[in-house]
C-alpha cells in the first residue's frame, strides 16, 4: 500500500513538474512573440529608412523670411534652418535623403482669441485670403512633403500669403 502511494505521489510530483515546465514554455512563447513582433518593427523603420527616402522636414515661419523691427534674432535662427536644409539636400541628396523646411503662417486656435478686434484684423489684411491656416491645410501639406521626393532643399509655404 505504501509503496502505491509513493509511485502515485512520484507521478503527481512529475506530472506537477511538467506542467510547470509547460506553463514555463507558454510564458517563453509570449516573450518571443513580443520580442519577435518588436524586431519585426524595428526592422520595418530599418527598411523604411534605408530602402524609402528618408525625410527631414524643419518647421519654421513665414514672417521670420518677412522680417520686422525686433525679430532680428528671430529672423536669424529660421533662414538659418533654411539655408541649413537647402544645404543638407546639395550635399546628402545624392544619398536618397530628403530635407524639407515648412514655412507656417497663423494658425487658427486660441491664440488668435487673445487679439483685440483691431490686431486680429491687421493680421488678416497681411494675407492673401483674409484668413487663418486650418490645421487641416497642414495636415495636407504635411501629407504631400512626405509623399512627394521630387522637391529637395525646398521651402514649403503653408501660410495663406501671410507677409
Amino acid at each position: 500500500m505504501k509503496m502505491k502511494e509513493s509511485i502515485r505521489a512520484s507521478i503527481q510530483q512529475e506530472f506537477l513538474e511538467q506542467l510547470q515546465v509547460i506553463h514555463a514554455m507558454e510564458e517563453l512563447a509570449k516573450i518571443l512573440k513580443k520580442f519577435l513582433r518588436m524586431m519585426e518593427e524595428s526592422l520595418w523603420i530599418l527598411k523604411r529608412f534605408f530602402f524609402n527616402k528618408p525625410i527631414f522636414l524643419y518647421m519654421s515661419s513665414s514672417r521670420a523670411k518677412g522680417g520686422d523691427k525686433g525679430i532680428t534674432l528671430y529672423s536669424t535662427t529660421k533662414n538659418a534652418l533654411s539655408v541649413f536644409s537647402h544645404n543638407m539636400a546639395m550635399e546628402y541628396g545624392k544619398f536618397g535623403l530628403i530635407f524639407k523646411v515648412i514655412l507656417l503662417g497663423l494658425f487658427k486656435g486660441g491664440l488668435k482669441n487673445k487679439l483685440s478686434k483691431n490686431n486680429n484684423k491687421k493680421i488678416l489684411d497681411r494675407t492673401f485670403n483674409n484668413k487663418y491656416v486650418e490645421v487641416e491645410q497642414l495636415i495636407k501639406t504635411l501629407e504631400f512633403c512626405f509623399n512627394d521626393t521630387a522637391s529637395n532643399g525646398t521651402e514649403i509655404n503653408c501660410d495663406n500669403g501671410y507677409n
